[in-house]
């Protein structure tokens, strides 16, 4: 967070990377923001596992924007035939979310602290928010999977506790198998407490 003042002031960025070593584990596996379909099963892995991170986030008054890219290179070296190296495995995926408070609180990295909280009788905070997910997996088998996924919430704060309702789109460039269309709707709820 370089800037101390003026419309920057709450500007973050960073990154990050990391390199390792795999022995035979399943690691990367292609599951839907819902987390109600694998659209690609883990396969093993066994070499160098390369990972890579950047993220940035921006709050201004009552809008917070935040995105981020993620990419991941990983060996499959004796897996194949005959003990022959498989293609590397790379997935790679970024998000875009953007939250607007529509009572007018400020929004930040933590929770929203509501001006009139329902326990005094007010309406606690209300907040609207869209999220445009990708993440796409190639093993060099087939043609790379892609899921794209779209939400749409609404989230309410009514103190210290947060209530969430999502709707969201996935749409897959390749359906899993046994899969009927390239998309499914999924609407989820979440509570959440925050000390």
């Amino acid at each position: 967070m370089p800037w101390t003042s003026g419309a920057l002031q709450k500007l973050a960025f960073g990154g990050a990377a990391g390199k390792g070593q795999r022995d035979h584990e399943t690691l990367i596996i292609g599951r839907t923001s819902s987390r109600s379909v694998v659209f690609f099963a883990g396969v093993p892995l066994h070499g160098d596992l390369l990972r890579r991170n950047l993220e940035a986030a921006w709050y201004y008054k009552n809008l917070g924007i935040e995105t981020e890219y993620d990419s991941a290179r990983a060996q499959r070296l004796e897996l194949g035939t005959d003990a022959s190296d498989l293609p590397d495995l790379e997935s790679k995926g970024y998000l875009f979310q953007a939250m607007y408070v529509l009572t007018g609180e400020n929004k930040g990295e933590g929770g929203i602290s509501p001006k009139r909280p329902l326990q005094d009788g007010g309406p606690g905070a209300w907040e609207a928010a869209f999220r445009y997910e990708r993440f796409e997996i190639d093993d060099g088998a087939q043609v790379a999977n892609q899921l794209q996924t779209y939400t749409f919430g609404v989230n309410w704060w009514l103190n210290k506790f947060l209530y969430q309702e999502n709707v969201v789109l996935e749409r897959f460039r390749m359906p899993p198998a046994g899969f009927a269309g390239d998309s499914i709707f999924a609407f989820l709820t979440r509570i959440q407490v925050i000390f």
